[in-house]
């Protein structure tokens, strides 16, 4: 009995928190975001998959995330993201990475490249032995708006032409130079003639203007209006401009996100347009009672097709999963 008893006394202690505060900063973001932050300040990235309900992922949170070493080594390497696989956003990662147990450690390098991943409940030693093999110079690049160019196809590349020194003037390309200036040759001399004697001018007549006619009026008494209070404009995300058609349920597609807000649909949807020249679908479900909207690009008709540009897709920093159009309804 007081068995029984310790225990019924352990599990809700166990249960009854689905959140601690560890000395691992997580960062306070989406994993794009995350992602973003790292390529600019050439650090590595880890993804700790979670869930409330998941006892190891507990004790992780009250004991390895929460020793000094650890926590210290990690704020100078690495942004630490965690992810809830019960959320919307988690549950597309979860989709995405396949993660079949928890927790789960996914390690990504500074431009977002997956290195290695690790399916078992680790200790601080050993998380930091972990995360020590691939923090190296190589893993830790900063990514420059340059360097992410030139890791695009050259067909995506717009060529800027080379302004010149403005030392002389170069007429363009099949056209003809004009002629050097030659001034104009002066007129020729107007001989002298006399100077026509001048024209008399007279006074016009005077004209005296008819008195003005006055007349009488009443004015028009008119009610005040009162001061119209100022317009309230409603604060949002913007306005957007889009077309709506029905998609048939046939062929490939590339997903790259899941989200519960319309707005960031939206929002996500135009970084899409502004980067890839490909048709963008949303797929709209449902999630234990709640709406999800899923956001693929691509429309193809065979798998490697999708498969040959999710991996174009990578090369321009956009992490993609293969789905099948047909289990889209």
């Amino acid at each position: 009995m007081k068995r029984l008893l310790l225990i019924l006394l352990i599990t809700p202690f166990l249960f009854g928190s689905s959140a601690y505060a560890t000395k691992v900063k997580f960062f306070n973001g989406s994993f794009v975001s995350a992602k973003e932050k790292a390529a600019t300040e050439g650090k590595l990235i880890f993804v700790d998959f979670t869930a409330r309900w998941c006892l190891p992922c507990q004790m992780m949170d009250q004991t390895t995330f929460n020793d000094d070493l650890l926590a210290d080594y990690i704020a100078g390497s690495f942004i630490p993201v965690k992810v809830d696989i019960d959320d919307f956003d988690g549950f597309a990662l979860k989709e995405k990475y396949e993660i079949q147990a928890l927790p789960s450690i996914l390690i990504f390098n500074s431009a977002g490249q997956l290195l290695d991943r690790h399916q078992e409940a680790m200790g601080a030693t050993k998380m930091r032995e972990v995360l020590n093999r691939y923090d190296h110079p190589d893993n830790r690049r900063i990514i420059s708006i340059v360097e992410e160019v030139r890791t695009r196809p050259t067909s995506d590349i717009t060529t800027v032409p080379t302004t010149q020194p403005e030392t002389s003037y170069r007429p363009p390309l099949g056209t003809t130079a004009p002629a050097p200036y030659t001034p104009s040759p002066a007129p020729a001399p107007v001989p002298n003639h006399p100077v026509p004697a001048p024209v008399p001018t007279y006074p016009a007549p005077v004209v005296e203007a008819p008195a003005p006619v006055y007349v009488e009026t009443t004015p028009i008494e008119r009610e005040p209006v009162p001061n119209a209070a100022p317009e309230v404009m409603p604060a949002g995300q913007g306005l957007f401009r889009f077309s709506v058609s029905r998609q048939p349920s046939a062929g490939y597609s590339v997903q790259i996100g899941a989200f519960g807000h319309y707005g960031n649909v939206l929002t996500e949807v135009e970084k899409l347009q502004s980067k890839v020249d490909a048709p963008i679908l949303v797929n709209i479900g449902t999630l234990r009672g709640k709406t999800v909207y899923k956001v693929l690009i691509g429309e193809f008709m065979n798998r490697q097709d999708a498969i040959d540009f999710s991996n174009y897709l990578k090369g321009i920093q956009i992490d993609g999963i293969i789905k099948d159009l047909r289990l889209m309804q």
